[in-house]
Order: structure tokens, then C-alpha cells, then sequence
């Protein structure tokens, strides 16, 4: 095909007009960094050039004014438009300038000179809301909430009987806390101070439960630790739902008297505490679970800026990590994350059956944004799908099967949390990317 088999008529914002010469002109954006007693200089590439488009327009007849008006007002017009570029094709340009000659002696006749510049999009920032910040938000509001109101159910007297059992669900909350968190299995330094906390907590039990405020936020403390001693936000999570059914077995005093009402008052604020600052911990941890998606076995191919290597059943896999700093392992897979979510919104729905009005609506918003942040989590955990095997088989033959890449046995071990490579249990079904 010949240039003149391609060459267009030219036109702007549909009105046409015959080209005489129709220059280019672009490049790059350079500066020019010269330094004294340095010969060459550093060129500094700040990228192309926007390109100008000029014409040597002309348009001929003898009612042209018509057209010379078109075109004058279709040049004045505010905003890029379409240029059909005789050489070029069709664009979005933007109109510098312009300049139109006319003459007796050439009679009949406009000559334009116009000047374009390309024009892009506006280039806008994204925005991508932040559900792990919103949902942490939430929690601290309804934390707040249930701190502020808490101390009106509980009973203050400073009459033995009262005092003492005060000071026995106490300890005995604390010892629950406790046992929850031994669930995590580690020793550290952070544990012992968490035990140290604990402690002291019990040695200053009988002046605290005269002063509510300060109990409810030393035991709010306590429970708020139990997420920095966990390795995962999941793990955590584990510990808070042991504790979103404490004080099951707790027998509360029956009777009309001062003594009995007083003692049950305290057996249901202390439940009520303990339990809805489990759900609300809960929901902090299901926060904090970033996803980790598995990219591969560990090899410098996988291996880049944004992977973190990991020993998965003694082999070191790459998975990739989310931009947030400090983010820590959490979702492996789509069902992980939404089993995460209902407990939370279970949890949360169950302990807003006993609570002040003010925690209700504060704990209505944390599970709203518990809900937006999981389900924002799964374009990164990929569209989840399952299958069972017959029998038990080791993790290459079934990533073999399902995905004909025996490779990608580490995928299946991780989203589903296989203990051992050789053994991925038959009859159940498991998940797997499709």
C-alpha cells in the first residue's frame, strides 16, 4: 500500500481543510547536569516529549468564508478534539495557536498555520480503601464504647462477702485469660511479661474491684496482649474463641437478697466484659491477617522485592506478601478467610445480645467492617474451587491431577494446611485454584 493509498483528507473536530506541509516536531525531556572540571555531561532522561503538531493549512473556494468561520470556531473551541492528521491518523489534540493569512492578491483563499499538542487523560491517584485500617478503627470505637459503659453493671460495696467474690471472678477471669493463651505454646519474653502483668493485676484484685474503671481497663489490657504473643493474627484468634464462651461454667448466686443480687450483678459484668473484648479482639486479628498468595518453590526465579521465603513441610516456598508494613501471615485461602469472618460475626452478634445500647451500635459497625475487609481479600486468594480424592495420596500426584504441574504440590499444602506432604487425606474435599 502506497503512501497516497493511505494518506486522509485532514480535518478538526470535523471540519476539513487541505494541508500544504504538516511538520512534526518532539523528542525527549533532558536536563542537562554539567559540572565544572568535568568535560561531559550527565543527561538526565525525564521522558518523551509531548509532540507538536503544526499545519500549513489552506482552504479554497469562493464562498470560503463559511469555512474559514468552521474552522476558526471549531480551533477556539475549549478542550482537545479529534484531528484527523493527514500522515498520522486520528488523535485527541489540544489547539496552541493559530494564525490566518488572507489576501486580495490571492483571492479565494485562507492559509492557516496551527499548532497542536497531544492530548493525554488527566491522570487521577487511585484509591483503594483501607478495610485492615477501617476495621481496626472499629474496634477501637466499640473497645471504647463497652470501657465508658461497663462500670455502671458492676456492683461496688465494700462488704466482705460482696468484695471477696469481686476478687475471686477476677482471679478466676484471669486464670481463664491464661489458660487460653498456654493454647499458643510458646515461650518468650513477651509471655513472661504477659504472666508479670497478670500477676500483678491479682495482688492489686482487692482495691480494683472497688475502682471499675481501672479493672475494666487493666482487663481489657490483658485480653488486647493475648494478640501481640501469638505468631499469626489466626492464631490468635484461636485463643479468643476459647474465650468468647468464659464463664460457661460459672454459677451465679441465686436469691433476692443484697448479697446474692450483688454477687450476680458482678458474675454478669464480668462475663460480659470478658467475652464481648474476645470478639472485639477477634476481630482485630482477622485485621491483621494479610494474604500470603504462594508464587512458588524457593529459586531465584521466584525469589524478588515483595516474596518472602518459608519453610513449608521442610521445603522453603516463596509467597507473596502485601505492601503493608509488618504484614504477618493470615489467609492461605478463600475458605480460610470466610470461616474467619462468620466466627467474628457470630461472635459479635452473640454478645451484643447483653450490652448497652451505645456498644451495640459500636459493635454493629466493627462487624460491617469485618465483613468489608475478608470480602475485599478475595481477588488476592483467587476464585476458590475443591475437590476430592478417592484415597489418600502424597501432594505431587495431586497437584499433578489437578493441575498437571506437580510444582504446585506447595499450594495445596498450604491452603489446606496439610501436615505431611505424603499424606493429603482422601474423601475430603480440599481446596484448589481453578
Amino acid at each position: 500500500m502506497t503512501w497516497r493509498d493511505q494518506y486522509q483528507t485532514g480535518s478538526f473536530r470535523g471540519v476539513g481543510f487541505g494541508t500544504r506541509a504538516a511538520p512534526l516536531e518532539g523528542g525527549r525531556r533532558v536536563a542537562l547536569h554539567e559540572y565544572p572540571f568535568r568535560d561531559l555531561p550527565y543527561p538526565e532522561d525525564l521522558g518523551r516529549k509531548a509532540r507538536r503538531y503544526s499545519f500549513e493549512a489552506v482552504l479554497i473556494g469562493a464562498d470560503y468564508f463559511a469555512a474559514r468561520d468552521a474552522l476558526i470556531a471549531a480551533l477556539e473551541q475549549r478542550g482537545p478534539g479529534l484531528l484527523v492528521h493527514p500522515y498520522f491518523g486520528r488523535m485527541q489534540v489540544q489547539i496552541e495557536r493559530y494564525h490566518c493569512r488572507q489576501s486580495t492578491a490571492e483571492g479565494g483563499t485562507a492559509q492557516f498555520d496551527i499548532e497542536f499538542y497531544e492530548a493525554g487523560a488527566a491522570a487521577q491517584p487511585d484509591a483503594t480503601p483501607d478495610t485492615a485500617e477501617a476495621a481496626q478503627s472499629a474496634a477501637d470505637d466499640a473497645e471504647a464504647r463497652l470501657e465508658a459503659a461497663w462500670p455502671d453493671g458492676w456492683a461496688i460495696d465494700k462488704y466482705p462477702p460482696i468484695q471477696e467474690d469481686a476478687g475471686g471472678i477476677v482471679e478466676d477471669a484471669l486464670d481463664g485469660i491464661d489458660t487460653a493463651r498456654k493454647a499458643i505454646g510458646t515461650v518468650t519474653t513477651q509471655v513472661n511479661s504477659f504472666v508479670g502483668t497478670v500477676q500483678a493485676i491479682k495482688a492489686r484484685v482487692s482495691s480494683l474491684v472497688l475502682a471499675p474503671a481501672n479493672l475494666a481497663s487493666s482487663l481489657l489490657g490483658v485480653v488486647a496482649s493475648v494478640r501481640t504473643l501469638a505468631s499469626t493474627p489466626l492464631a490468635a484468634l484461636q485463643v479468643y474463641q476459647g474465650l468468647w464462651v468464659y464463664g460457661q461454667s460459672m454459677v451465679d448466686p441465686t436469691g433476692t437478697g443484697k448479697v446474692a443480687t450483688a454477687q450476680a450483678r458482678n458474675h454478669q459484668a464480668l462475663r460480659r466484659l470478658v467475652r464481648t473484648s474476645a470478639a472485639i479482639n477477634a476481630a482485630r486479628a482477622v485485621a491483621d491477617a494479610q494474604v500470603y498468595r504462594y508464587i512458588g518453590p524457593a529459586s531465584p526465579i521466584y525469589s524478588a522485592t515483595g516474596t518472602q521465603a518459608v519453610q513449608v513441610n521442610g521445603r522453603a516456598v516463596v509467597l507473596a506478601v502485601p505492601d503493608t508494613p509488618g504484614a504477618v501471615p493470615g489467609f492461605a485461602s478463600w475458605a480460610e478467610a470466610q470461616a474467619a469472618r462468620d466466627a467474628v460475626v457470630d461472635a459479635i452478634a452473640t454478645v451484643q445480645m447483653d450490652t448497652d445500647d451505645a456498644t451495640y451500635v459500636a459493635l454493629s459497625a466493627l462487624s460491617s467492617a469485618v465483613v468489608a475487609h475478608v470480602n475485599a481479600q478475595r481477588p488476592a486468594l483467587g476464585c476458590g474451587g475443591s475437590y476430592t480424592a478417592g484415597a489418600a495420596q502424597p501432594s505431587l500426584v495431586l497437584a499433578h491431577r489437578v493441575y498437571g504441574d506437580a510444582t504446585r504440590s506447595d499450594e495445596i499444602e498450604i491452603r489446606n494446611h496439610i501436615r505431611h506432604p505424603g499424606f493429603v487425606p482422601g474423601g475430603v474435599p480440599i481446596e484448589v485454584i481453578r
